[in-house]
């Protein structure tokens, strides 16, 4: 059975829906989805606040999972600039992620403007990983949009066994056509 070990969003088919607007973006997720929500004092007196949606669901080919993962986050007391450092720690962050993870010969590819799959205004990073998690390659396929009018940021990820690489697509392309 191939699985995988990565952190990633989950949000995927289902019968009922609920709406993830705490980032003020209104989305349809799976009611199965696992929502948490967690508040982390930093220093200087911020917190980080965080609400994330994860969902994790066997596909038929090759038995493999497919996680979809959403996470909106923002910090009190710190205004979100859209800096190029700024999103050098978002990515940089996944990265790690991955790393912690014990991923082998992580691969990163920085979507430009012409291939990405989102069109709308917001400023944005898409970007994909392939890495080896234990003996099964993984495609994680990610997008960080920043709210400047809200100072929110929210990051998605789909993710799951090269084997269904299809249907990471086109879960991705699902959850990201419903942001505008």
């Amino acid at each position: 059975m191939k699985t995988f070990t990565t952190i990633c969003l989950a949000i995927l088919f289902s019968s009922s829906y609920t709406n993830a607007e705490e980032c003020n973006f209104s989305m349809l997720l799976s009611d199965n989805a696992k929502k948490t929500h967690q508040v982390i004092d930093m220093k200087n007196g911020q917190k980080l606040i965080m609400t994330q949606w994860l969902q994790v669901e066997t596909q038929s080919k090759a038995n493999a999972k497919l996680a979809t993962n959403i996470i909106c986050q923002s910090i009190q007391g710190r205004l979100y600039t859209g800096s190029n450092e700024e999103w050098s720690q978002f990515i940089n962050s996944a990265a790690q992620g991955l790393v912690q993870a014990q991923a082998k010969n992580i691969e990163f590819t920085l979507v430009g403007t012409d291939d990405a799959t989102y069109q709308g205004t917001m400023d944005n990073r898409e970007y994909q990983f392939v890495a080896s998690i234990g003996r099964y390659k993984q495609v994680i396929k990610n997008i960080t949009l920043l709210n400047n009018s809200k100072d929110e940021v929210m990051t998605i990820s789909v993710s799951g066994n090269e084997a269904i690489a299809d249907n990471i697509n086109q879960e991705y392309k699902r959850i990201v056509s419903q942001l505008k």
